[in-house]
């Protein structure tokens, strides 16, 4: 690694690892970015992910070198301080959908189902 300095500043480039669980993408500045791929960040900047789930599907997990950030996820984007060399990881679930049914003589029923699933 090189350092680069102008005028008093410092660029550090460190690595940006992606891992992408299968079921959906995620894009970078309009760009599709595939499973594995690192990207150069200068250390202290920022990128911005979104992340797009193939139909029926989810974000399920979402980490940051290895801590839990699912909940920064806003409007299914994510922002990334890179301090070093980083792991962003994020993985993709079938949605599921409760349906509740009621009936006058039994009462009531939740049903869980699978995004696409025929329940019988």
């Amino acid at each position: 690694t090189q350092n680069v300095a102008c005028s008093g500043t410092i660029f550090d480039p460190v690595n940006l690892t992606i891992q992408i669980g299968s079921n959906g993408t995620v894009t970078e500045n309009s760009a599709t970015v595939t499973d594995g791929i690192v990207i150069v960040v200068y250390r202290g900047n920022s990128k911005m992910f979104s992340f797009i789930p193939s139909l029926g599907y989810e974000v399920a997990t979402l980490t940051y070198n290895g801590t839990d950030v699912k909940s920064a996820i806003i409007n299914n984007q994510y922002t990334a301080t890179v301090n070093g060399t980083s792991t962003l990881s994020v993985t993709y679930k079938k949605m599921q959908f409760i349906l509740s049914l009621k009936d006058a003589s039994s009462g009531s029923i939740d049903l869980i189902s699978d995004y696409g699933t025929i329940n019988t």
